[in-house]
C-alpha cells in the first residue's frame, strides 16, 4: 500500500521525470476512485449528450493530469484533489478537447424534419398573411386595410390611440373598424380552409 509520502513522491517522479513506473503505480492506485467518480455522474454526463464510455477511458489521463496540476503546497490530499479535478471533467464534458458530442442518424433526421416543418409552416404563416391582405384589399372601407397595416406594420403592434392620431379618426371608431375587419377575415378565411 502507497503512503502519503510515497504518493508525493510518485507525482514528483511523474512531474520532474515523467517516470512510466510512478504513474503507473498511482494510477492502481486511484483507478476504482476515478471510475466511481465518473459513474456517478453518469445521467448527467448521457444527459449532455457526451459519451460516457469516452470519459471512463480518459480515467488514466485524468489521473495523469491531476498529477501534473497537484500542488502539494495547498495542504489537499491527492485523492481529495483528484476527484475534484474528475468532477470537472465530467461537468464539463463538452469543453474538453478529448471529450465529442455524438449526433446519431435518429437526431440527424429529427433535426431535419424539424426543419422542414419550420420551413412548412413559414410558408403557411406567408400564405394566411397574403390572403388576409386580399381579404383587405377587397373591402369597400379602405379604412380597415388602413388600420391592419398600422397596426401590424413592421411586426410591431401599434396602439389603437396613435392608429387614431395618425388616421385622423377617432379611437373607438378605430377599434369598431377594426373588430369588422376581424370578423370579415373570419368568415372569409373559413370559406377557404
Amino acid at each position: 500500500m502507497i503512503n502519503k509520502q510515497d504518493e508525493s513522491l510518485l507525482i514528483y517522479n511523474i512531474k520532474a521525470n515523467n517516470c512510466n513506473d510512478s504513474l503507473k503505480m498511482l494510477i492502481n492506485k486511484h483507478s476504482g476512485i476515478c471510475y466511481n467518480l465518473i459513474l456517478k455522474y453518469k445521467k448527467y454526463i448521457q444527459s449532455k449528450s457526451c459519451d460516457f464510455q469516452d470519459l471512463i477511458d480518459q480515467k488514466d489521463y485524468f489521473i495523469y493530469q491531476a498529477a501534473l496540476q497537484y500542488n502539494s503546497d495547498k495542504k489537499i490530499k491527492y485523492s481529495t484533489w483528484l476527484g475534484n479535478y474528475v468532477k470537472y471533467q465530467c461537468l464539463n464534458c463538452r469543453r474538453t478537447k478529448f471529450n465529442y458530442c455524438s449526433i446519431d442518424e435518429d437526431v440527424n433526421s429529427e433535426i431535419e424534419i424539424n426543419s422542414q416543418r419550420e420551413y412548412e409552416t413559414n410558408n403557411l404563416i406567408k400564405e394566411k398573411v397574403n390572403i388576409i391582405n386580399e381579404i383587405l384589399s377587397s373591402l369597400d372601407d379602405k379604412r380597415i386595410k388602413k388600420i391592419y397595416d398600422l397596426r401590424y406594420q413592421n411586426n410591431k403592434k401599434m396602439t389603437f390611440k396613435k392608429i387614431s392620431m395618425q388616421l385622423g379618426i377617432s379611437e373607438p371608431t378605430i377599434k369598431k373598424l377594426y373588430q369588422k375587419g376581424k370578423k370579415i377575415i373570419s368568415k372569409k378565411m373559413k370559406k377557404v380552409a
